[in-house]
């Protein structure tokens, strides 16, 4: 079966859902193989590596899935928009800091001021 846009859905988590032939989501597993040590696929949930019952024999590499169903240029794009926010956020908090250093320097020079005053009441009151 190959993997098309409508076996592939939404849930509330708008996160993707993959059902195999048997109308049920696919179960998402690592390879462990020398050949793909690492890479995701999607199977039937009732494989069993174990007896070698693989369900309705649904398999589909997770890489290939996102390119042939386009979803890897939707995620690409999702990204990109979220390193956007995340960089105005960084501007942002990079100007906010800028200001507050500024007003430390100011709030500290006017410390300096009002404790220079001080000694100089307390000195007069002393005199």
């Amino acid at each position: 079966m190959q993997p098309t846009m409508s076996n592939v859905s939404y849930e509330s988590t708008s996160k993707p859902v993959v059902k195999c032939r048997c109308g049920i989501p696919a179960a998402l597993k690592t390879s462990m193989t020398e050949a793909n040590t690492g890479r995701r696929f999607l199977t039937c949930k009732f494989y069993n590596p174990k007896t070698g019952m693989r369900g309705c024999n649904y398999f589909k590499w997770v890489d290939e899935l996102l390119n042939e169903t386009g979803l890897l240029k939707f995620e690409i794009e999702v990204q990109k928009r979220s390193l956007e926010r995340l960089e105005n956020k960084y501007d942002e908090l990079s100007l906010a800091v800028a200001l507050l250093k500024e007003n430390e320097k100011k709030f500290s020079g006017f410390l300096k001021v009002i404790f220079l005053l001080f000694i100089f009441l307390i000195y007069k009151f002393l005199m």
